[in-house]
């Protein structure tokens, strides 16, 4: 099958953070992005955590994303090579995906409070579904794919790296059963790709724009004895450089079309922030007028001694006070 120079991936299977073995101390496996080669990576999991996802959920989120795809306008469709139009349209894909993954998670703590694996998701829960964009020279992390041919499929995306072209989605390729196609007597059991290798593989195809989106969980290899808090450190280290470059290398579309619409947004930001503050001054305006409730009722207090007056003057000032307050 010809695949378009624009393709989506979604990968539901097993997935573990390498770590490099030429590295001194303990650092993550990396590998340098081809030249020519545009990849916007959606990871469900941050780096040493798992990712639990049952079929029922993963059918939504296939469906999220097919739906985000469906509708492309003919500007979008006209221009499909070009990265910067495709983004806006997969950071809505990411937003709605992010919303749903929220409401399963809070289902599956409800029901299973004492799970660690839950509890260490819901802990991680800002670094879930990050979108990181990665373009020629950049550094990526080399996550290691696989699953075991024989393992049962509840659905028909479970266990897959599947790969679909844009803007028709309906030509679709299973990755990883042309690869079990190609090499039938080496892959008999067990088959696994590092990241790189799709990379590649994909670029040979004639793609140039690779839109990821990964399910898998993120976890190390056990064999390692990578204890929590190099865990946690490592997570927070990869999580704190991949901020800056993506900072550095300002994404494509914010550079072009929504240019105009974000200084917008930071003009009502900044306009809206500045009305906060004068609410501020407000408040201790408020603060103030608290005082001198206090003294009202300090009044109302004092005139309750002369209710048998009604009608007299005290009452008179009684009610004006509680027109005041």
């Amino acid at each position: 099958m010809e695949l378009s120079n624009s393709v989506y991936v979604i990968i539901t299977t097993h997935g573990l953070s390498q770590i490099d073995p030429f590295s001194s101390d303990r650092q993550l496996k990396t590998f340098e992005i081809p030249e020519g080669i545009n990849i916007l990576n959606i990871m469900a999991s941050p780096i040493g955590v798992v990712n639990t996802i049952c079929y029922k959920n993963l059918n939504a989120f296939a469906s999220i994303i097919s739906n985000g795809f469906e509708n492309l306008s003919d500007e979008i469709k006209d221009n499909i090579g070009d990265i910067s139009v495709l983004a806006p349209v997969v950071e809505d894909i990411q937003q709605k995906l992010k919303q749903e993954d929220k409401q399963v998670l809070r289902n599956s703590y409800i029901r299973n409070e004492s799970d660690p694996q839950l509890i260490d998701m819901q802990y991680t829960w800002d670094n879930r579904y990050n979108m990181d964009y990665h373009t020629s020279d950049n550094d990526m992390l080399n996550k290691r794919f696989s699953i075991d041919i024989k393992e049962e499929k509840v659905y028909w995306l479970d266990n897959k790296i599947q790969v679909f072209n844009l803007p028709n989605q309906d030509e679709d390729l299973d990755l990883l059963d042309a690869f079990i196609q190609e090499n039938p007597s080496k892959f008999t059991e067990h088959i696994s790709l590092n990241m790189n290798t799709i990379i590649d593989f994909l670029k040979s195809k004639g793609v140039i724009n690779i839109v990821i989106f990964d399910f898998s969980c993120s976890t190390f290899n056990q064999d390692i004895g990578i204890k929590e808090r190099e865990r946690r450190d490592l997570r927070r280290n990869f999580t704190k450089s991949n901020t800056k470059s993506r900072q550095e290398r300002m994404h494509p579309y914010t550079r072009k079309k929504q240019l105009a619409g974000r200084k917008k947004t930071v003009n009502k930001t900044r306009k809206n922030k500045h009305k906060h503050s004068k609410y501020s001054k407000n408040k201790h305006k408020h603060s103030k007028y608290k005082k001198n409730k206090h003294k009202h009722s300090k009044h109302k207090y004092k005139h309750s001694k002369y209710s048998k007056n009604k009608h007299s003057k005290h009452s008179k000032n009684k009610t004006k006070l509680n027109k005041t307050t």
